[in-house]
């Protein structure tokens, strides 16, 4: 995987950030300064440091919300309040999603993920 799409996905970076701070020498792979973000990386054993913290990659990530009444299970919705702003910002920054709907006045269980198959 290349490292950019990595930091991309883990929440971290977009891929113009994570280019930007190559260059500049804020990101280290596997004990190593990169100066390039489209370089390949084993996402599963790499060791990443992106501005001095550790990046911690999930491909997919879920959480159970107890949604409250009063919220639209949306991503994004004009007129109400969506289960997004219920979250906090590392996680819409991975852009889950609600698994199915439920209504504005329900209160329940709804399952929140960023893998389209499974929620499918």
């Amino acid at each position: 995987m290349r490292l950019d799409k990595y930091l991309s996905e883990a929440g971290v970076a977009s891929r113009t950030e994570s280019a930007k701070a190559a260059r500049a020498g804020h990101i280290i792979v596997n004990g190593e300064a990169v100066k390039k973000a489209d370089i390949k990386i084993d996402e599963n054993t790499a060791v990443v440091i992106y501005r001095g913290t550790p990046v911690v990659y999930r491909k997919f990530t879920y959480i159970m919300l107890n949604k409250p009444e009063g919220y639209v299970s949306a991503t994004e919705d004009g007129k109400d309040k969506t289960v997004l702003e219920l979250l906090s910002p590392e996680y819409i920054k991975i852009k889950l999603f609600p698994c199915g709907r439920l209504d504005k006045n329900t209160v329940g269980l709804l399952l929140m993920t960023n893998d389209g198959d499974t929620a499918h």
